[in-house]
């Protein structure tokens, strides 16, 4: 699939840290069940068929996060190398997490709420403009059909879009960074869906990844730029509600423990974002997908955003940290000696 000059920033279309509205009231985003599935949710027998197509690479292969983790790095790194095939008009699919608990609706509504608005001019573009424009559109509609379908096998419409340009390429797959919060029944069917399948998982230290999602969605949703009350305000409300884009995607022990139990230890690699920017561990990235090793522009910056001016309140930082501090314990416990920065911050734990 080729860029669209109508792009759509995968990161911002997340539920928002707050409400931004005048209270900064939390705002939660699961569901009980997926879009199109009103009348309540079973998962698919897990023996049921899936699309011929996830068999026919190598290397089927998910990364999973973590948020604000390099993902957006590595897909622009994985989508140049001739040997690997990742959307192009999208980077994260989030057909996982739309179809599956935790039932994250966020993408599909602005999918959705674009389709509805553009109503005859989308069905006019599609069929009746030059080509490019009506390239885009087949491709907003193929993308909205897969967050409607459901997640039924045989997941053919996830199929059509993952595997759309695929021409003999060793490895495909998909970098969508609300897999860390699935669970071990969901990663258990994508393990299925091919016995080539591989999962990698991107780690930061969980106080910086935190800060970093907090400073970066909130311009995206309010349309100022955060300073240092919105930042502390925001951080508190964090600290109080124990907000899920915040603390629980820096829980990267519940991602693991969930991997671990579905997925054989031989499918799953993980790397941590300070160390991420080497070739030797680009290499082993590429070693473990089962392509050839291929130079990285380590100074590329992708989905990065400008270092905002605010002073995080020391006291609220804190109690990030001792928050935070299993985390830490759990991945000393499983990695032995941690990145310097997450030693830094564990130790102020």
């Amino acid at each position: 699939m080729s860029a669209t000059s109508e792009t759509f920033d995968a990161e911002s279309s997340r539920a928002p840290i707050v409400d931004l509205y005048p209270d900064v009231a939390p705002a939660r985003s699961g569901l009980s069940v997926p879009p199109g599935q009103p009348g309540g949710w079973q998962r698919p027998h897990a023996a049921g068929a899936v699309d011929p197509r996830f068999a026919r690479p190598e290397c089927l292969f998910f990364g999973i996060g973590a948020q604000k983790a390099a993902t957006s790095w590595v897909h622009d790194y994985l989508s140049g190398h001739p040997e690997v095939l990742v959307p192009g008009f999208v980077k994260e699919l989030h057909y996982w997490d739309t179809a599956r608990p935790p039932f994250i609706r966020v993408t599909h509504d602005r999918v959705a709420g674009r389709q509805a608005r553009r109503g005859l001019q989308h069905v006019a573009r599609r069929y009746l403009a030059p080509a490019r424009h009506r390239q885009q559109e087949r491709n907003w509609s193929r993308w909205h059909q897969v967050l409607t379908s459901g997640g039924l096998p045989p997941h053919e419409a996830y199929a059509d879009m993952l595997f759309d340009g695929w021409n003999g390429q060793r490895a495909v797959g998909e970098l969508t960074p609300e897999y860390a919060l699935l669970d071990s029944e969901t990663f258990r069917e994508m393990d299925r869906l091919s016995a080539n399948t591989r999962f990698f998982f991107v780690m930061r230290d969980p106080l910086e990844r935190m800060v970093s999602a907090i400073s970066y969605l909130y311009p995206i949703r309010s349309g100022k730029p955060i300073d240092t009350d919105s930042f502390n305000r925001l951080l508190e409300i964090t600290l109080e509600d124990d907000c899920e884009l915040c603390l629980e995607r820096s829980q990267y022990d519940r991602t693991i423990t969930a991997l671990e139990a579905a997925v054989p230890s031989d499918k799953i690699a993980y790397f941590f974002y300070e160390t991420l920017f080497d070739q030797a561990e680009i290499d082993r990235l590429t070693g473990f997908l089962g392509i050839e090793r291929r130079s990285a522009d380590l100074a590329r910056s992708v989905n990065s955003h400008s270092k905002a001016a605010f002073t995080p309140d020391p006291a609220l930082m804190a109690e990030a940290r001792r928050r935070l501090a299993p985390q830490y314990d759990a991945m000393a416990a499983k990695f032995g000696a941690l990145p310097e920065r997450w030693q830094r911050n564990y130790e102020g734990a």
